[in-house]
């Protein structure tokens, strides 16, 4: 990735309940990043996750997607920054989204958290993004409690189902060396049995930035 590299790893109990799981970025993944001129396909590093991860979590694999120019909404999320998916449907699921009406069905009422109402985009092989109209970035600009993209957290869904849970952090920011560690808002339904991750964290240790998930709760 860029001119380093990245993977994906967990933390376990010897319990098997997991505690952290998460995205190793090296320094020099962050840089030499693919232009968008050199196309989506270029920007999306797979990776997979041990058996054990996928045993213990409701994850099967992450993708790292890498936006030069951001995206939509213009004013909002138009800055270089990176989506980090934790999908948890599989890799085959996942590139079979295509554009229909299955793509904007949403979830059961209880299978989002109650905050997050507002729909974002729909994108093919990846899913329908909801929004928390609390985060800084999406207030009112006139609002002290406006503050300017750094990171946000998104829910994905497809057909009526939750597929991701996404920390959005720009690059600006994991340069930053700025360290975050803040509660993920929770649905009251989950759609199987397993342990959830109840909060989020940015950090940066021995040379390598971390995107992780962390104090998981059985559900």
């Amino acid at each position: 990735m860029g001119s380093g590299k990245a993977r994906s790893w967990i933390i376990i109990t010897h319990d098997d309940v997991p505690v952290e799981i998460g995205m190793e970025i090296t320094a020099g993944a962050l840089n030499n990043l693919p232009t968008a001129e050199e196309g989506e396909e270029a920007s999306t590093f797979v990776l997979p996750l041990h058996h054990k991860a996928q045993d213990v979590t409701p994850f099967d694999h992450l993708v790292i997607n890498w936006e030069p120019n951001g995206h939509e909404p213009p004013g909002v999320y138009d800055v270089p920054h990176f989506d980090f998916h934790f999908y948890m449907i599989s890799l085959a699921q996942q590139m079979s989204i295509m554009p229909g009406a299955a793509l904007g069905i949403p979830p059961a009422p209880g299978y989002l958290p109650t905050d997050y109402v507002i729909p974002g985009a729909e994108v093919p092989m990846m899913g329908k993004h909801w929004l928390d109209p609390s985060s800084p970035e999406l207030i009112p600009p006139a609002s002290p409690l406006h503050h300017p993209f750094t990171y946000t957290f998104i829910y994905g869904s497809y057909n009526g189902q939750v597929v991701f849970q996404e920390p959005m952090v720009t690059r600006a920011f994991l340069l930053s060396n700025t360290e975050v560690s803040t509660a993920i808002k929770q649905p009251a339904l989950y759609a199987e049995h397993s342990y959830y991750p109840t909060r989020f964290n940015i950090y940066k240790d021995g040379g390598s930035y971390y995107i992780t998930l962390s104090d998981f709760v059985w559900r």
